[in-house]
C-alpha cells in the first residue's frame, strides 16, 4: 500500500443493532470529509451496495444528518434538528462525541451503533481501511434484522418449501457467507482515496454515479469547519422562544429590588412551573415517527390502527393504552424493584434521574414512560392517574406471579434456550415461592404481552423464538443432560442484567484483570461480563482472547499469558452454559453427568494450580487454552 502524507483519522467500530452474534467492523476513516462521503465509506466497509437512503443520528445532540432535507417534511414536529449530509463535515462530530447511529435503508431500517474509539493524529494512508471484523453483511431488502435471520433459517433447512427460491434470491442479492476484508480494503484503496482540495459537495448518489463512470476518489479539505446551521425542528424553535421569554422575564425581575432571597426563589419556581407543561402519553408519542407508532400498535395487537394518519394514530393508540384492562396486562409484568422506582419517581414529580431507562426497562418497552431530551425518564400525567386507579391488593398478587414468570423466561433464554413446561414450573417455584401446574403456567404465558415474551410454546416445550423452528443444533449439543434449576436470586439477576454479576468466579476474574492486567474497575467489569456472556452462549477460547484484545487487554510476555489463560479457564469451568442446560462444566463432572451431550474437551484442563510456578510452554506443546492445537499454531502464533 502506497503511503501518503500523514493526516488525522478516526478509528470507528460499527455494530449492526440486534445482530446475534454481533456483526461488526473496526475501521479507520480519514478526516476532512463530509457525511455523504462517510456514508459511502461505511457502506463499503459493511458490505452494503449503497442504493438505499441513509442517515446519521446524534441522539444526545438531537441532530439527524441526511441528504435532501427539504424533501422530508415529517421531521418538523419531532425532536431532531436536521443537517445536510453533503455540506456537513465530520470532524467536529467525531471529536466531540463518543458514538452515533448510522441508519442504512430507511425501509428495512438497518441501525448501526458507531463508536468513535480513538482519534489518530498521524494516519499515514490517504484512504480508509478495515482492520478487524466479525460476521458477514446481511443480504439487502430482506426485511431488516429479523427478516435476515428468517432467511438464514430457511436457507439452512433444505426441506423448507422456500429453500431453493430463497437461496437463489440471496445469490442474486450478492449475499456472501464470508466477509472478504482484503478485498474490501482493496476497493477502499482504489475507490475512496482522498484528493486534497476545496472539499466535495457531492451527494452519495452522485459519488456512486461517478464511480460507475470510472471517476474514483473523494475530495477532502483541511478547511472543514461547518458553516451551515442545521434546520431547526418546530419543537426546538418553540423551546428557543420559551428560553428567550424566560431570559426577558429574568431581566425584568432584576430591575426590582427584591431583598428577600426566599421571595426570589419562590418567584423563580413559580416561573418554572408556569413555563413547563404537564406531559401526557400523546406528547410522548408526538416525538415518534408514524412508522414507529405503527410498529407499537402492531406489537400490542392493535393492527386496526395501522392505516391511520399520525395524529389519528396517536389519539387511538393513547386511548387504547389508557384503558385499565390493557394497562394491567403490562403492569403486572413489572418486577418489584422496577415498580418501586416507578412509584418513587411519581412521588418526586414524575421526572427521574438520567439514564434510568435500563432500570425501568419493561415500562419503557411497554411505551408507558418516555425519555426527555436530557435523558431523564418522564412519567406522563395520565399514566400516573391510570396506575393509581388499577393499583389494588388483587393487582399486587397477580403482579408478583406474572413478573416472576417473565423473569423465569428471561433466565431460561440464557441458561437453556429450550425447556419442557414442567421444568419451567420449577423455575417459577424458585422465583416466586409458589407452585403452579403446567396447564396454569401455559395459560399465564399466553397472557404475557409479546414485548416481554421471548418464547413460543409447541408440544409441551417452550422454545426461545430464536431457536424455533430451527434449534441450530442446540438440542443435539445438550443431549440428555439434566436441567439446572436456578435460585430465585439467579433468576432475578439474569432477568435484570442478562448475566450473573454476583458469581464469585466472575468476581475473581474481574479482580485478576484489575490486579494483574492493570485495568480500571469499570473496564474490568465490562470485559468480565462480556467474557462470561460469550462463554455462556458457547464459544472457543480463541474468541475469548479476541474479546480481551478488542478491549486493549494485551499480555506482556509468556508468563502473563499463562496467568491469563489460567484465570479464563477457572471462569470457563465454573460458568453456566446454554449447551449444559445451565450447569457449569465442573458441576457436570461432579455429578458424573458426562452423558451423550457433553464432551470431555468442554472442560479446560488447567496447566497449573494456584500457587504453582508457571510451566514454560514450548512451540510444539499443546496450547494451554485447550484448543487441541500446538501452541505455535494457536495462542503463540503471533509471538
Amino acid at each position: 500500500m502506497e503511503k501518503g502524507k500523514k493526516m488525522k483519522a478516526y478509528q470507528l467500530k460499527i455494530v449492526i443493532n440486534g445482530s446475534k452474534p454481533p456483526i461488526w467492523r473496526r475501521c479507520i476513516v480519514p478526516s476532512g470529509i463530509t457525511f455523504s462521503q462517510l456514508g459511502v465509506i461505511l457502506n463499503k466497509v459493511m458490505g452494503w451496495t449503497g442504493y438505499h437512503l441513509s442517515q446519521f443520528e446524534f441522539y444526545h445532540l438531537e441532530l439527524c444528518i441526511m441528504e435532501n432535507v427539504e424533501d422530508f417534511e415529517y421531521f418538523k414536529g419531532g425532536r431532531y434538528d436536521y443537517g445536510e449530509a453533503n455540506t456537513t463535515y465530520i470532524r467536529k462530530y467525531m471529536e466531540e462525541n463518543d458514538w452515533f447511529t448510522y441508519i442504512y435503508d430507511l425501509g428495512d431500517y438497518w441501525r448501526h451503533r458507531v463508536t468513535i474509539e480513538k482519534i489518530i493524529a498521524d494516519y499515514p494512508f490517504n484512504y480508509p481501511q478495515v482492520i478487524k471484523y466479525k460476521g458477514a453483511c446481511p443480504m439487502e431488502d430482506c426485511g431488516g434484522i429479523e427478516g435476515y435471520y428468517q432467511c438464514l433459517e430457511i436457507m439452512a433447512d433444505k426441506g423448507h418449501p422456500e429453500h431453493d427460491e430463497r437461496c437463489e434470491w440471496a445469490e442474486c442479492q450478492g449475499y456472501q457467507e464470508a466477509y472478504d476484508m482484503l478485498g474490501v480494503n482493496e476497493i477502499l484503496e482504489s475507490d475512496c482515496f482522498l484528493i486534497w482540495g476545496k472539499g466535495d459537495r457531492r451527494t452519495g448518489r452522485e459519488i456512486y454515479e461517478d464511480f460507475l463512470n470510472g471517476e474514483f476518489g473523494l475530495k477532502a479539505t483541511k478547511s472543514d469547519r461547518n458553516k451551515n446551521i442545521p434546520l431547526r425542528s418546530d419543537r426546538h424553535r418553540m423551546e428557543d422562544s420559551i428560553q428567550m421569554m424566560a431570559e426577558l422575564i429574568r431581566k425584568n425581575i432584576n430591575r426590582y429590588d427584591i431583598s428577600l432571597e426566599n421571595d426570589r426563589e419562590a418567584f423563580q419556581q413559580y416561573l418554572k412551573d408556569e413555563i413547563s407543561q404537564a406531559v401526557y402519553l400523546k406528547d410522548i408519542f408526538a416525538d415518534f415517527t408514524r412508522k414507529d407508532l405503527v410498529e407499537i400498535a402492531e406489537l400490542k395487537g392493535m393492527d386496526q390502527f395501522s392505516k391511520y394518519g399520525k395524529e389519528r394514530l396517536i389519539t387511538a393508540l393513547s386511548a387504547e393504552m389508557l384503558k385499565a384492562e390493557e394497562a394491567i396486562r403490562y403492569f403486572v409484568c413489572i418486577g418489584t424493584d422496577e415498580l418501586n422506582r416507578f412509584e418513587q419517581i411519581i412521588k418526586n414529580g414524575g421526572i427521574g434521574d438520567e439514564d434510568e431507562a435500563e432500570l425501568l426497562e419493561r415500562l419503557y418497552e411497554s411505551c408507558y414512560i418516555g425519555v426527555r431530551e436530557d435523558d431523564r425518564i418522564v412519567i406522563p400525567e395520565d399514566v400516573k392517574n391510570l396506575y393509581q386507579s388499577i393499583k389494588s391488593e388483587e393487582f399486587e398478587q397477580k403482579r408478583r406471579r406474572f413478573s416472576a414468570l417473565v423473569d423465569c423466561f428471561d433466565a431460561a433464554a440464557v441458561l437453556c434456550g429450550i425447556l419442557p413446561a414442567k421444568i419451567m414450573t420449577r423455575y417459577f417455584a424458585a422465583a416466586s415461592g409458589d407452585s403452579v401446574s403446567c396447564e396454569e403456567l401455559v395459560r399465564m404465558a399466553e397472557q404475557v404481552p409479546d414485548c416481554f415474551m421471548e418464547f413460543v410454546y409447541k408440544k409441551d416445550m417452550f422454545y426461545n423464538k430464536l431457536l424455533y423452528p430451527n434449534d441450530r443444533g442446540l438440542l443435539m449439543a445438550q443431549g440428555d443432560k439434566e436441567f439446572y434449576i436456578p435460585t430465585g436470586d439467579e433468576i432475578r439477576d439474569l432477568a435484570r442484567t442478562g448475566y450473573l454479576p454476583n458469581d464469585r468466579f466472575l468476581k475473581n476474574f474481574i479482580a485478576f484483570l484489575v490486579k494483574k492486567m492493570k485495568l480500571d474497575q469499570e473496564t474490568a467489569e465490562y470485559a468480565g461480563m462480556m467474557v462470561q456472556h460469550e462463554i455462556t452462549d458457547g464459544c472457543q477460547m480463541r474468541e475469548i482472547l479476541n474479546i480481551l484484545v478488542e478491549n486493549d487487554i494485551i499480555c506482556n510476555g509468556q508468563a502473563q499469558m499463562e496467568q491469563l489463560v489460567q484465570a479464563i479457564g477457572e471462569l470457563w469451568n465454573n460458568t453456566r452454559m446454554l449447551m449444559n442446560r445451565g450447569y457449569t462444566p465442573l458441576e457436570l463432572v461432579d455429578k458424573g453427568a458426562l452423558g451423550s451431550g457433553i464432551k470431555k474437551d468442554n472442560i479446560i484442563r488447567l496447566s497449573q494450580r494456584q500457587g504453582e510456578k508457571a510451566k514454560k510452554v514450548y512451540p510444539n506443546d499443546p496450547c494451554p487454552c485447550g484448543s487441541g492445537k500446538k501452541y505455535k499454531n494457536c495462542c503463540g502464533k503471533n509471538r
